[in-house]
């Protein structure tokens, strides 16, 4: 009966081992995506910006040439302002996922009848400053200025990825893009650098194909109306809290009716982008902490209870020969097999765990083989922690009182 219980607990223990090899690896997998998406690139420089969401009542901005006004004296009070080295203003925070899109054609791609939609292009309406501001390099031509205004020609900058995408092999500058519904083209005057807009592990939806730019005044959203809600980008070495109330003291007396919200440094907008990942993280992290100490503690007990009622056997083989080496290993194996066993269903387990995670991976595969082995070799050294000391408690029985205690 005493054995059946002993196998009983056994096997509870390899399932338990086995929950805690699932765990270890999604965490582990999620560490090393978490180390590679601080790693990445966003394609600008966070450092020292201070972003601010005004969001104008849409009775402000029914006339466009309002909207332009507001954001125009926003921008030059802003600039004004003690301590501030540089200010624009753009309808969307990278990478916060913000999406404001538009069903574009191109040159050289014209729109054919069988197409259910458009090219969708992420559409930027920014500021002259902003590429300036967040140092997004100027790859080819030229950036916006002043002179790109609500009635001068349209122009647009385009990502590198765009230019490659669908202009492969010539020369972006001076090839146009058309809002569908506007009748007037767009020219391109410039390539940037690509952003990761929207997050930085790059992944964008699959309809969306590029990326474009607007000056402000010519900007344009999916209602067809100007972008009313900008955040701005305030470059300062001030001391983030003091400036913030200021922004608030300015923004109100230019316009009570504009609110201001979501005030954050673009560091903090980079860091709350990998929020995800590093909640499963350390929730992964956490349990398999508890799982892998269940497992230890439950594995010690196991062992122990077995070594215990294998007194008078371990007494027999001392008394033909064993040594106690022979006796510490003969328990160790026990202890390995056991850990082996959940080893065996765990990483079974974990192979499926990493296909369900894969969308959440960034630069690691949900097979990857260093987590795995990490994970293997962590679980084999809680087995030979947990089978030491009852392998040192049996190898030093007395084969006398061990045959005589049965």
């Amino acid at each position: 009966m005493a054995r059946g219980g002993t196998r009983l607990r056994s096997s509870f223990i390899a399932a338990e081992i086995g929950l805690a090899v699932v765990l270890a690896v999604g965490a582990g997998l999620l560490i090393r995506t978490l180390r590679g998406l601080t790693q990445v690139d966003p394609g600008f420089r966070p450092e020292q910006t201070l972003t601010v969401r005004v969001s104008p009542n849409p009775s402000t901005c029914q006339v466009r040439s309002a909207c332009i006004a507001l954001y125009n004296e926003l921008l030059g009070r802003v600039q004004g302002m003690s301590g501030v080295a540089d200010v624009a203003a753009m309808n969307a925070l990278p990478p916060s996922g913000d999406q404001p899109l538009l069903p574009v054609e191109m040159d050289g791609h014209p729109l054919v009848a069988t197409e259910a939609v458009a090219p969708l292009l992420w559409a930027g309406a920014v500021t002259p400053a902003y590429f300036r501001i967040l140092r997004v390099p100027l790859l080819q031509g030229r950036s916006f200025d002043d002179s790109d205004g609500e009635r001068a020609a349209r122009v647009v900058v385009v990502s590198a990825a765009t230019a490659r995408r669908y202009w492969a092999g010539e020369n972006p500058i001076g090839k146009r893009i058309r809002v569908v519904w506007d009748s007037d083209w767009r020219t391109v005057v410039g390539v940037v650098g690509d952003v990761r807009q929207y997050t930085l592990s790059g992944r964008a939806p699959a309809e969306i194909t590029g990326a474009l730019y607007m000056p402000y005044p010519q900007g344009v959203a999916l209602n067809r109306q100007i972008p009313r809600a900008m955040a701005l980008f305030v470059r300062s070495s001030a001391d983030p809290s003091e400036l913030t109330a200021r922004l608030r003291t300015l923004v109100a007396s230019v316009n009570p009716d504009v609110p201001v919200s979501d005030v954050r440094s673009l560091e903090a907008v980079l860091s709350s982008s990998v929020s995800e990942p590093r909640s499963m993280m350390w929730l992964f992290a956490s349990f398999a902490g508890c799982a892998l100490l269940l497992a230890a503690i439950g594995t010690y007990g196991v062992v122990s209870c077995s070594t215990a009622q294998r007194t008078y056997e371990i007494g027999v083989r001392v008394a033909v020969g064993a040594t106690r080496g022979d006796i510490f290993g003969l328990v160790m194996g026990q202890s390995l097999r056991l850990v082996l066993i959940g080893l065996a269903f765990g990483v079974g387990a974990a192979l499926l765990l990493g296909r369900t995670l894969s969308s959440f991976l960034y630069g690691v595969s949900p097979t990857d083989p260093v987590t795995f082995a990490v994970v293997v070799g962590l679980l084999v050294a809680t087995a030979l922690v947990a089978g030491y000391v009852p392998g040192r408690r049996a190898a030093a029985t007395d084969p006398v009182r061990a045959l005589r205690a049965d």
